[in-house]
């Protein structure tokens, strides 16, 4: 837990930075033991000589440091990590419970019916068990993850019966036939039908000679 949420110390730029002038001071302290052994006079050999056992106690306590940060580090993972792993699954769980309480909330209001309303319910339970095993569960904000949620599981989309029109002038606004001063009135075709048969004129107005 402590190596995935912090790193490991090499793995850290106070960590990273120690490597490098540790790698710095130890090629400094080469130059200087070369230049020592080609040096013409004592005194620049002792000059060289003085560097170089100035840079490599640099090294060797640079290495000193390194290695007590890794110390430090395995002691706190013995006396933390434990607790921290126990921190991370609460969280987790209750995350787990928040998305699904709110995820269960959407279903209901958008699918009433019990059959479909179980179907979406398993369909979270087994998205949440896969996301929840994930280490970047936690990373998302809640109305984030929750908004992503929803777009995998197809929640919140407009259905094509919600937007079909509700009346006939709606429908023929819509496209989808005439206008109601365009369409036939209900039984109009039947009663000049049945006045003929009575030997009737259909739809002569009287004469007003």
């Amino acid at each position: 837990m402590f190596m995935s949420e912090f790193g490991h110390i090499s793995e850290t730029r106070q960590g990273k930075s120690l490597a490098k002038l540790a790698a710095i001071g130890e090629r400094l302290a080469e130059v200087m033991a070369e230049r020592a052994a080609e040096a013409e006079t004592a005194q620049d050999a002792k000059i060289y000589v003085d560097c170089f056992h100035k840079l490599a106690r640099g090294v060797r306590m640079t290495y000193a440091l390194e290695m007590k940060l890794q110390r430090d580090e395995q002691a706190f993972l013995r006396e933390y990590a434990p607790q921290m792993d126990k921190q991370r699954k609460e969280a987790v769980a209750a995350r787990r419970n928040q998305l699904y309480i709110r995820l269960e909330r959407e279903v209901w209001e958008e699918f009433p019916d019990n059959e479909t309303f179980h179907e979406f319910t398993a369909d979270i339970r087994e998205h949440l068990e896969e996301e929840a095993c994930l280490d970047t569960f936690l990373d998302e904000t809640l109305e984030h993850q929750l908004a992503r949620l929803k777009t995998r599981l197809g929640l919140g989309q407009a259905h094509d019966d919600d937007d079909a029109p509700t009346s006939p002038d709606a429908a023929a606004s819509a496209g989808g036939g005439p206008v109601a001063e365009e369409r036939p009135v209900e039984g109009a075709g039947d009663h000049a039908a049945l006045a003929t048969a009575d030997g009737a004129t259909a739809a002569e107005p009287p004469d007003s000679s």
